[in-house]
């Protein structure tokens, strides 16, 4: 940020000379001088608060000699490098503070931010205050880059009561995917992740005044024991902050966060962010589930397989027919008087041995008997198809969100497909049901555990005649992709 330093904000000593003393030798002692007032700017520049630039402009307004006057002497200019490089290299030791920056900041956060939609934007520099409300309370802030590989510093601070007493959060750095890429305990170096720092309880001052010696660690203000974490971002674009409590030390408690970048340099090639995975067959039940991973798309397809079928047209039936017992059409003398085939007549030939109607002297002596003929059923070969189920499988911690999208970067052929997402071998089911490419689907993890994720074929109907069903066409290429953020649903 941007501090002005004012002659009040001055060590007595510093204000004394701000412009060249005179010496008895008549040089002019400017290198103390110098010092003092470049170590106040240069604190910007120690604690990553301006860029290089902003610093040069920052001495050149407020340091003797600053435009690059071309008449100062080598000592001049000896002076003013010597207090340049020394007040960079340690501001404590020059007597200026973060605190002046931060007491009359006018930034913070605007609530709600706790997600990463409605993130405040911060200020490169800037202190923002924020208040950590519950264990639900989670507070979002992003930053842009502009250039791969720069580094993003975050200083932390807890509230104005006790600046060091910065234990009790989590700050998280996440990419644009929501992925975390960084995690930090907010407890300074040296506390045991208890405690603030250790810089004691000196109040908000602890300026040196007039006295040019390098001060003890109970001379500081307790802000100089900020905490100050460092990540390397990668990739441009934008990148997001999180601050939540850490159990329930930050319940109910203020801090303060700015953040800055810095151009590294580093011009290592970073790897490409489009991660995707592939399916392993035979992935079709639970227990060979692939693992699906946050924001990498597991790519996969959908098989089918033919099979031959054989269909009855017609079905076999089943006839009886009444015969004269013993007659043969093959042979005449079998066959009754006045007939000519073996037909019996049931209605006056009862089908018992002891027929009435039969006379002593015709064959065969006894009546009807039945016989049964069958006509074979009329049968034809189909083909059908047998389609493809694939099953993943995701671990969650619990108390999560969750976003599930089909062909992310496939051009999927199929219309839809059945999608089931259930909990573990329990019967808690949140989600049954078709699902159509490109379709977003957001839930809510709420237990820790491993949630299936199963891809079948529609059903459309039922083929009354066989009692088949008729599914929607299932092949081809497609990706899964889920996407957690790890962070918690808000509706409880």
């Amino acid at each position: 940020m941007a501090a002005q330093i004012n002659n009040e904000q001055m060590p007595s000593s510093a204000r004394d000379c701000y412009t060249p003393c005179s010496m008895s030798n008549g040089e002019s002692k400017v290198k103390n001088p110098l010092i003092k007032t470049a170590r106040w700017s240069a604190l910007a520049v120690a604690i990553s608060i301006m860029s290089i630039s902003t610093f040069q402009a920052q001495a050149a307004i407020f340091w003797p000699g600053g435009k690059g006057n071309p008449n100062k002497d080598a000592d001049y200019q000896e002076g003013y490098t010597a207090g340049q490089e020394d007040c960079r290299a340690d501001p404590r030791s020059c007597g200026v503070r973060i605190y002046p920056m931060t007491k009359n900041q006018g930034f913070g956060e605007t609530e709600p931010n706790d997600h990463i939609l409605n993130a405040d934007g911060l200020l490169l520099g800037q202190f923002y205050h924020g208040n950590t409300l519950g264990p639900f309370d989670e507070d979002w802030y992003h930053v842009i880059t502009d250039k791969p590989s720069q580094k993003l510093t975050i200083y932390f601070l807890a509230d104005a009561g006790n600046f060091t007493e910065t234990a009790g959060w989590i700050i998280q750095v996440r990419d644009l995917n929501g992925n975390i890429i960084a995690a930090f305990d907010s407890a300074p170096p040296g506390s045991g992740g208890e405690n603030g720092g250790e810089g004691g309880e000196t109040g908000e001052t602890g300026e040196t005044g007039g006295n040019t010696a390098t001060p003890t660690p109970t001379d500081a203000s307790p802000v100089d024991f900020a905490k100050v974490t460092e990540v390397t971002l990668g990739k441009v674009g934008t990148y997001y902050i999180s601050v939540k409590s850490k159990e329930d030390k930050g319940q109910l408690r203020g801090y303060n966060i700015a953040a800055n970048l810095e151009n590294t340099g580093q011009v290592t090639a970073n790897p490409d962010e489009n991660r995707f995975d592939t399916e392993t067959e035979p992935n079709n039940d639970k227990a060979n589930a692939d693992q699906l991973r946050s924001n990498v798309a597991m790519t996969g397809v959908f098989n089918r397989t033919l099979l031959k079928r054989i269909e009855v047209e017609t079905p076999a039936k089943t006839e009886y027919i009444y015969l004269y017992q013993g007659c043969d059409t093959r042979d005449p003398n079998t066959v009754p008087t006045g007939q000519t085939d073996c037909v019996c007549d049931i209605t006056n030939n009862p089908v018992t041995p002891d027929n009435p109607n039969t006379a002593p002297n015709q064959s065969p002596a006894d009546a009807c008997e039945s016989k049964a003929v069958i006509t074979p059923a009329k049968t034809k070969y189909v083909g059908i198809f047998e389609y493809d189920n694939d099953t993943f499988v995701y671990h969650s911690e619990g108390n999560e969100q969750l976003r599930i999208q089909l062909c992310t970067r496939s051009n999927c052929q199929f219309n839809k497909v059945h999608l089931r997402i259930n909990k573990d071998n329990t019967g808690i089911i949140l989600m049954e049901g078709p699902v159509v490419p490109g379709q977003v689907i957001d839930l809510g993890a709420a237990l820790q555990g491993d949630y299936y994720f199963e891809l079948t074929a529609e059903e459309e109907g039922v083929i009354s005649d066989t009692g088949d069903s008729t599914v929607s066409e299932l092949v081809g290429p497609y990706d899964i992709l889920l996407m957690s953020t790890k962070m918690a649903p808000h509706g409880n």
